[in-house]
């Protein structure tokens, strides 16, 4: 027999949340690079794609990730795994097809108020799909990147820190 010892000090809550959240992120950030790679090698020897047409889909892609994992870190605190990967899925959905849904429901009906006040509070996952432009002239617009870039970072922190709030009030 073997005798394991585990040697631990005392994490505050916050790292524990953060740490949680970025490990996770670091998960997804792993598999959407493994994503575009094998992407790639399809693309390349199959659709006779250029190398720098795919890879600069990537940035969007880790930050589109990044918005998502910390509203998932938020659906988490539920305590209930069911509950998280169902709902997150949900979410995942209405947030990539928001603007099509707005563009159908008139403003002043019922369900249109309500997913215009859903509309500012939830991610816009539909400003990360600039397939359409890419594929026109396959260049992307640099200062919209870096306005996506400063949106999933002023997002994502909001939600981290609305989550470790959250966190600190429950009881484990």
């Amino acid at each position: 027999g073997r005798c394991y010892f585990i040697l631990s000090r005392g994490v505050s809550r916050d790292i524990y949340l953060l740490g949680k959240a970025l490990g996770l992120f670091a998960s997804v950030a792993l598999l959407m690079i493994l994503y575009s790679l094998f992407n790639t090698v399809f693309l390349v020897l199959f659709a006779g794609c250029d190398l720098l047409f795919i890879w600069q889909m990537l940035p969007l892609l880790l930050l589109k990730s990044m918005v998502w994992v910390s509203l998932l870190m938020l659906l988490a605190l539920s305590g209930n795994t069911t509950f998280t990967i169902s709902f997150g899925l949900l979410l995942y959905c209405f947030c990539n097809f928001s603007q099509a849904a707005a563009s159908v429901l008139p403003e002043s009906s019922m369900a249109g108020m309500v997913l215009s006040y859903l509309l500012k509070l939830l991610p816009e996952l539909s400003r990360y799909n600039l397939q359409a432009a890419f594929v026109l002239d396959r260049t992307l617009p640099v200062g919209y990147i870096a306005l996506l870039a400063l949106y999933t970072v002023s997002y994502s922190t909001f939600i981290l820190s609305l989550s470790t709030l959250i966190f600190r009030r429950k009881q484990l």
